[in-house]
């Protein structure tokens, strides 16, 4: 979500002329609680409101998922806009027409250089189709897919190709072509020789997938090898266009079918989807490996509310499924688990099974997830065996217990009995133990969570030294995270405190994240702005600093803060960097030692002294 070149005195007037709460009520029903407006996050999926709504800061932060950020951030999430799109949306409901003509503009702009890109990536996609259509390394490449079960119509579908084994032979196109080479190589299609006199390309030899946006445009390419070289799989790099963390595969043309059903059919890999849209299945999307984020979760979550997981039969496979499932129920969807034969994957299933039989036994078949997570934990066990059947009644038991519903516990409860009962193992019992260990765990939950909530409010262990910006505070963290923090915290609101630790500090904070924040603060204020929290965030270039921003502003102090604070916190980063260089050194001595340099190490020695002097002067208050 690219800031483009709007200026910051148009994102400024934008920002002044909206109320967040207002806005957001739009989206989320909103419940005033003391300071702040709270209500159900709609990033993510959950039963107790963690999403909140300041207007003294005009800022919003959800510590559920930790999106956080301004009115345009918002807008931008909650629209899925672009940050020039937000900001003309809010501007021309405040009828601000210089705003709307800058974005226009800016606007027009993007829209130069992605038509562009998709034109490059189009050409490069009609020139492997036309590699393994009409030449003979293109047969090759066609028999092996046919040989996968993958035809005509599938390769028609998919736009499938084949990049050659010569080495510059897409390269040598875009020259023809006259296509900028360093365009070409931001694209991700071509790479720089090693000895920088030239460009090769980055797919050679393998049978081209392309990947498409969600309007059916391609945006990248994964490669699969023919003669099983290694990576096996190769994808495009991410660009300004492709984002595998955010991409579903065939998402462009399963949507009909995945919108009239209200479900998704996850698979790992193109293969897969593939193979299941020849079998007619029509749902299936692939999230381009095991390994599902929280982006994509919302995405599926925004198309249909249930998902049928179609993962590998073997262990890893499986461990995936359990793992996504996860993810994906906690992103509020329902989820089923599809049973393969062990060691075998969809792909491999359809061909030997045929198509219908895979939609009926596999995708139909699929099991909810908790019922599939006992299925497989039941594997690892020989029920013949005592010992190990009362290990898995023990295991069972305590999954059960797990669950909120009553229902779905004594709905478990009855299949584990009717599994058991030719072992004379009693439905009631089970039940007895399940609600037992149900117990359990509710008072260990409370438990854990009092404890948390003290944590925050800074009433365990050491945090009686956050008094100022509990918030900011956790206890969990070392001291200089929490100074670094509340650091931040301070010289977002105050330019003389942002000087004072530029003088001091630098960008010496230990934490990547706070010295990037503390670099665009001193560029801020370096500018000759004054405090201005909504259009200080509205200049960070990257939506994880946004969130972090909001985060470390949201639990700072409310009002001002003792000089000697601010001191203190320079003293703990001071001394942790004294520390950290203190055990540098004393490795130093050691290699020393152990080299047969005992002048060497002496000279160490002498620096360790004095930097543990410089420590207990820090340490006892000075400067």
């Amino acid at each position: 979500m690219t800031r483009g070149r709007i200026s910051e005195h148009v994102v400024e007037s934008v920002l002044k002329a909206h109320d967040i709460v207002e806005v957001v009520s739009r989206y989320v029903r909103l419940t005033k609680r003391g300071k702040y407006w709270k209500g159900l996050c709609p990033f993510h999926s959950e039963k107790t409101p963690s999403f909140a709504v300041t207007p003294d800061r005009q800022i919003f932060k959800c510590f559920g998922c930790g999106l956080g950020g301004t009115v345009i951030t918002f807008i931008q999430h909650i629209e899925n806009l672009s940050f020039a799109e937000a900001v003309r949306k809010l501007a021309e409901e405040a009828g601000i027409s210089a705003a709307e003509a800058e974005v226009a503009a800016d606007l027009t702009r993007q829209e130069e250089w992605r038509g562009a890109w998709f034109d490059l990536y189009e050409l490069a996609c009609s020139f492997y189709q036309h590699i393994l259509k009409f030449t003979e390394e293109g047969k090759r490449a066609v028999a092996y897919l046919r040989g996968r079960g993958i035809g005509p119509e599938a390769i028609e579908t998919f736009r499938i190709g084949f990049a050659p084994a010569r080495w510059d032979a897409l390269a040598d196109i875009l020259r023809q072509k006259r296509i900028d080479p360093s365009i070409a190589e931001e694209s991700g299609l071509i790479v720089r020789k090693a000895d920088g006199s030239g460009f090769i390309d980055r797919f050679r030899e393998r049978i081209m997938f392309p990947i498409f946006d969600d309007k059916g445009r391609v945006v990248a390419f994964g490669g699969r090898t023919l003669d099983g070289g290694e990576p096996k799989y190769l994808n495009s790099p991410e660009t300004k266009l492709f984002s595998k963390s955010s991409t579903l595969y065939n998402l462009h043309l399963a949507r009909p079918a995945v919108r009239s059903d209200n479900t998704v059919v996850l698979f790992e890999g193109y293969v897969d989807v593939i193979q299941a849209w020849s079998a007619g299945e029509r749902r299936g999307v692939a999230s381009l490996g095991t390994a599902l984020t929280e982006e994509q979760v919302r995405r599926i979550r925004r198309l249909a509310e249930r998902v049928v997981l179609c993962y590998d039969g073997d262990s890893a496979g499986r461990a995936a499924a359990l793992k996504n499932a996860e993810l994906l129920e906690s992103g509020g969807c329902s989820v089923r688990i599809a049973v393969l034969p062990d060691g075998c994957d969809p792909d491999e299933y359809i061909r030997r099974f045929g198509g219908e039989r895979f939609r009926r036994e596999v995708i139909g078949a699929a099991l909810p997830s908790v019922k599939y997570r006992l299925h497989d934990f039941r594997k690892n066990f020989r029920l013949q065996e005592e010992g190990e059947r009362h290990d898995y009644v023990r295991g069972a038991v305590e999954f059960i217990a797990a669950l909120d519903l009553a229902t779905e516990r004594e709905h478990y409860v009855r299949e584990l009995a009717a599994e058991l009962a030719e072992f004379g193992v009693s439905e009631s019992v089970l039940r007895q133990d399940v609600e037992a260990a149900h117990l359990r765990l509710r008072s260990r939950r409370r438990f854990d969570g009092k404890r948390a909530a003290l944590a925050k409010r800074g009433l365990s262990g050491s945090a009686g030294k956050a008094s100022s910006g509990s918030a900011v505070f956790d206890v969990e963290r070392p001291d200089y995270w929490n100074a670094e923090r509340f650091l931040l915290a301070v010289m977002m609101a105050d330019a003389d405190v942002a000087f004072q630790v530029q003088q001091e500090l630098g960008e010496s904070f230990h934490v990547a994240e706070h010295a990037a924040l503390a670099a665009y603060l001193y560029a801020f204020y370096a500018a000759g702005r004054s405090p201005d929290l909504n259009a200080f965030m509205a200049t960070l270039q990257d939506p994880k600093l946004e969130a972090l921003a909001a985060e470390i502003a949201w639990g700072g102090p409310t009002g001002p803060v003792p000089p000697q604070a601010v001191e203190d916190c320079i003293q703990r980063i001071r001394f942790h960097w004294i520390k950290m260089e203190i055990e540098r050194k004393k490795e130093e001595m050691v290699r020393a030692e152990r080299a047969g340099d005992p002048l060497e190490a002496a000279r160490i020695a002498s620096e360790i002294i004095s930097l543990e002097s410089r420590w207990n002067f820090v340490s006892s208050g000075n400067v």
